[in-house]
């Protein structure tokens, strides 16, 4: 929701115009469509990568760059990821 001012401008003489609408916020830049994907078996972290795999099978697992998401470890070997939409799917992981 965006809220709006109306402003009132006064003439000279103390007459109120008609209203007046305060301009728009600058409209912040769209980027990716983000994707959150709960539970992943972490396999490794490494300093630029993580290997996860929906499986739980390293042999299934793919490799995230860590500028590219962000990401939560949980208990018992999981992790929560947050990628583009288009890296999830170019990965398998969508």
């Amino acid at each position: 929701m965006t809220d709006t001012l109306t402003l009132f401008p006064l003439h000279a003489h103390g007459a109120v115009a008609g209203p007046v609408q305060s301009p728009e916020p600058p409209a912040a830049e769209a980027g990716p469509a983000l994707l959150t994907i709960h539970g992943l078996s972490l396999h490794q972290i490494v300093d630029r990568h993580i290997l996860v795999s929906k499986t739980g099978d390293v042999e299934t697992a793919v490799w995230l760059r860590k500028t590219l998401i962000a990401f939560d470890e949980i208990p018992g070997g999981l992790v929560d990821v947050t990628l583009p939409v288009g890296l999830a799917r170019e990965r398998g992981l969508a």
